[in-house]
């Protein structure tokens, strides 16, 4: 398992975006991002509703792909990562 310490809310939606580079479930990008499924399952919502992810359904089966905007989010993230190093 994949320990992370002190990450903020920004650092966590940046690991699920990675993950969702490939078509997964969410219990696959939780797995990815280093979370439990039920606070995942809520992250996701959030994405979707802000138009970072897109569901699709695959043999009754929900999976999920990052949007060209959720790719602009995590450049803009990265590069304001790069502008204020961490504390």
């Amino acid at each position: 398992m994949i320990v992370y310490k002190n990450r903020c809310r920004h650092d966590i939606v940046k690991s699920m975006l990675e993950a969702c580079r490939e078509e997964m479930c969410v219990t696959e990008i939780c797995r990815r991002a280093g979370l439990p499924v039920d606070r995942g399952r809520r992250i996701v919502n959030q994405l979707l509703r802000y138009g970072l992810l897109i569901e699709l359904q695959e043999g009754g089966r929900k999976r999920y792909k990052i949007t060209p905007r959720g790719y602009e989010w995590l450049g803009i993230y990265e590069r304001l990562e790069e502008v204020l190093p961490s504390i």
